[in-house]
């Protein structure tokens, strides 16, 4: 019982309650729309922001066989050779 109570103790020391409470929003649905109207971008998914990540990398247009294609730095090799 002993171990349990300083794990208690622990984890009750490393917990900060207003990080949870920033992080854990409560609200009603309506309350959630007026937040997406003043932050479009608080209702992006996972993969729209894994993309916003790769693209701040940079990209640059480039042509290959007549065909248009935009060319993602993040997947480019150093000295900007593609894969």
């Amino acid at each position: 019982m002993a171990k349990s109570n300083a794990l208690v103790g622990i984890i009750d020391r490393k917990l900060d309650l207003n990080r949870f409470r920033e992080q854990h929003w409560e609200g009603s649905f309506w309350d959630y729309l007026d937040i997406v109207t003043e932050n479009p971008t608080v209702a992006r998914n996972a993969f729209q922001r894994v993309y916003d990540m790769i693209l701040t990398y940079g990209s640059e247009p480039f042509t290959l066989f007549k065909q248009d294609y935009t060319a993602l730095q993040l997947l480019c090799r150093p000295g900007g050779q593609r894969h």
